[in-house]
């Protein structure tokens, strides 16, 4: 008897070189933007959800944003390849014109983030800057969602493990994965905020660079 499991979904996380004192620089000024904003409700129950400030503009984030460039750079060049004869500028496309969406969420005890995706985007990314222990696993759900309509006891025993999966943060650790995965944060057990900074790529190379391109369209 064969079995065959099909339809697997990519998720790349990477550990960043980020040093001490820049992430104390960032904290210290996501702390200070918490103090003068309430933030927004999102998909957060409790917490603090930024509301859309180009975080990667400041000057305490820029070397954050350059090193998520450089793992962005890799994933498209060694997963998404057939873009490069998709677009004939695939190669000179800059990461740092493109907008990238994002936010910081600052979770507290018992604050947590429910099941969402983020639509129309292509990938997206979560960049884990504080991690207390206990603070809140990212977990995945499965989208065939005729197994979810099956009900539990009848999904085959080797797939009862494959409803959702985990993905443990750390500090420092980068996840990037497909805008239209749903995904739920646990609740934060621990006593100390746990801090993670999220973005979104838009699709930069499908015929709408007007619409996530900074500056004149011209100028690229």
């Amino acid at each position: 008897m064969i079995q065959h499991n099909l339809f697997p979904v990519s998720i790349y996380s990477n550990m960043l070189d980020v040093d001490s004192n820049t992430k104390n620089k960032m904290i210290e000024k996501i702390y200070e933007l918490k103090k003068i904003s309430k933030g927004s409700v999102v998909s957060n129950s409790g917490g603090w959800h930024s509301d859309r400030v180009d975080l990667f503009s400041l000057e305490e984030f820029t070397l954050l944003k350059e090193k998520i460039n450089e793992c962005l750079v890799k994933i498209i060049n060694t997963y998404y390849y057939k873009l490069k004869a998709f677009r004939n500028n695939f190669e000179n496309f800059d990461l740092n014109k493109l907008f990238m969406e994002n936010w910081v969420i600052v979770n507290g005890y018992k604050n947590s983030n429910h099941i969402h995706s983020h639509p129309n985007n292509w990938l997206s990314g979560v960049y884990y800057l504080s991690v207390p222990k206990n603070s809140g696993e990212l977990r995945f759900i499965d989208m065939i969602s005729s197994r979810v309509h099956e009900g539990y006891y009848y999904l085959p025993s080797n797939l009862e493990s494959e409803m959702s999966g985990v993905i443990t943060p750390e500090n420092n650790k980068l996840v990037v994965f497909p805008s239209w995965l749903p995904h739920t944060v646990e609740e934060n057990q621990s006593k100390e905020d746990r801090i993670s900074i999220s973005f979104n790529i838009p699709y930069p190379f499908l015929g709408v660079e007007p619409l996530v391109v900074k500056g004149d369209i011209n100028d690229r």
